[in-house]
């Protein structure tokens, strides 16, 4: 509602604008603020106004965690995600969305658009009074724990893939060219964290990596071949 009134959209009553007047210069305003940054790529002025959320709610909590999260890493396209961001997006994630609100969609959104692989969340707690989820969550928790990096990006067909897989995890490694023709494959093993791929043979241009659990896709990342 207030980004609606603040954007000029909302009929404005007495009730209204009084919600409005109390909220400017609160967190819901700063928090605004940096959406408004973010939607026009002023990353910097965005994360100097989220570092200045007071995050007194868990629903400003949680934006200003997301926001930080994404405007530290994510707002660069070519970084890859760690296991570190990964377990941050899935704390958000886990949360039921009714308290944490709309970043927790997003941290769900970002999640699966890393992994290429939708997860199943379980909002059942909009009856619960203090909006805690009432079974656990199970989406599928081994993928979440798999990282996949690639280096040097780009190269010249050498480059090496680093992995951090669960041990249960029975993985491949496909490589694809942008018609998706099959050019490599290979089985990965978890005893090792990393594999070096010499593809050099392999003609200028992108190529899709990605790591298999049977027909689950545990990762898709791009990689750069220029000779």
């Amino acid at each position: 509602m207030f980004s609606t009134m603040a954007d000029g959209n909302a009929p404005v009553d007495a009730t209204v604008l009084n919600f409005y007047t109390a909220q400017q210069n609160s967190s819901v305003d700063v928090l605004h603020t940096v959406d408004s940054l973010i939607s026009t790529g002023n990353y910097a002025q965005a994360a100097s106004a989220n570092n200045s959320v007071s995050g007194n709610l868990t629903i400003e909590q949680t934006a200003r965690d997301y926001n930080t999260i994404w405007l530290s890493k994510f707002s660069n396209p070519d970084y890859v995600a760690t296991s570190s961001d990964i377990s941050d997006l899935q704390n958000i994630a886990d949360l039921c969305i009714f308290k944490g609100g709309k970043s927790v969609a997003y941290a769900r959104a970002l999640l699966g658009a890393i992994f290429n692989h939708p997860f199943t969340y379980d909002d059942d707690c909009i009856n619960n009074e203090g909006h805690e989820r009432n079974k656990p969550n199970s989406k599928k928790q081994d993928l979440i724990n798999n990282v996949v990096t690639i280096f040097p990006n780009p190269n010249v067909g050498s480059f090496t893939l680093s992995f951090q897989l669960k041990d249960k995890v029975q993985a491949e490694i496909v490589i694809e060219d942008i018609s998706g023709r099959v050019i490599y494959q290979a089985k990965l093993s978890t005893q090792t964290n990393s594999m070096l791929l010499n593809l050099n043979d392999a003609r200028n241009g992108v190529y899709f990596v990605k790591v298999m659990n049977g027909n689950e896709t545990i990762s898709v990342n791009k990689v750069i071949i220029n000779h």
